[in-house]
C-alpha cells in the first residue's frame, strides 16, 4: 500500500511535509505568493508564505505491511496509534494478555498482564489498549473512532526457542 507524501522545499533550506491522511488538496497562489494546503480537518489547514518556494513534490511512500502475527513487531507497528484489540472470549483475552506480557508490556499500573485479564468487566465486549495498558468496551471505542482489531484475525507467534 502506497500513501502520498507532500513535501514543500523552501529556498532557505526548510521543508514542510504532510502525509496523505493530513491533506485533501494543495495549490499555489501566484498573486499572493502563498502555498495553501487544505487539511481534512480545519485545524490542519496551513498557509505558507515564508520566503520563496523552491519546489513542491507529491510522491508515493511505501508503508510497512500490517503484521498478521502478534509479536514485538506487531506492537511496534501499532505503537502510538489509536488502536485496540477486541477479545470476544475469555480464552482470547488470556492468550492476548500472555502475548503482551511476553513482549514486555504491562497494565498502566505497571502490574503484569498475567495477574488479571479484567475480561469479566465487559466480557465479550472487552477491548485492550495495548499501547497504554488499559481496557474498555467495544461500543464506546467504536463511537470514539478507535481502530478495533479482532484477536481472531491474527496468528500467534511461537515464542519457543528451538
Amino acid at each position: 500500500m502506497a500513501n502520498k507524501k507532500l513535501t514543500i522545499y523552501f529556498n532557505n533550506g526548510e521543508t514542510a511535509e504532510w502525509n496523505e491522511d493530513e491533506y485533501t488538496r494543495w495549490d499555489w497562489d501566484d498573486t499572493f505568493q502563498t502555498f495553501k494546503v487544505y487539511g481534512k480537518f480545519k485545524s490542519l489547514t496551513a498557509i505558507y508564505d515564508r520566503g520563496y518556494i523552491k519546489g513542491v513534490e507529491e510522491r508515493g511512500i511505501k508503508e510497512p505491511k500490517e503484521p498478521k502475527t502478534i509479536n514485538k513487531e506487531f506492537f511496534e507497528y501499532w505503537k502510538n496509534k489509536n488502536v485496540v484489540m477486541h477479545c470476544k472470549t475469555e480464552e482470547e483475552a488470556q492468550e492476548f494478555c500472555k502475548l503482551m506480557s511476553e513482549c514486555g508490556l504491562t497494565w498502566i499500573s505497571c502490574k503484569s498482564y498475567l495477574d488479571t485479564t479484567n475480561w469479566e468487566i465487559y466480557e465479550e465486549e472487552t477491548c485492550y489498549f495495548f499501547n497504554s495498558g488499559g481496557y474498555s468496551d467495544y461500543d464506546h471505542l467504536k463511537e470514539q473512532g478507535y481502530k478495533i482489531l479482532e484477536f481472531s484475525d491474527y496468528t500467534k507467534e511461537d515464542n519457543k526457542n528451538d
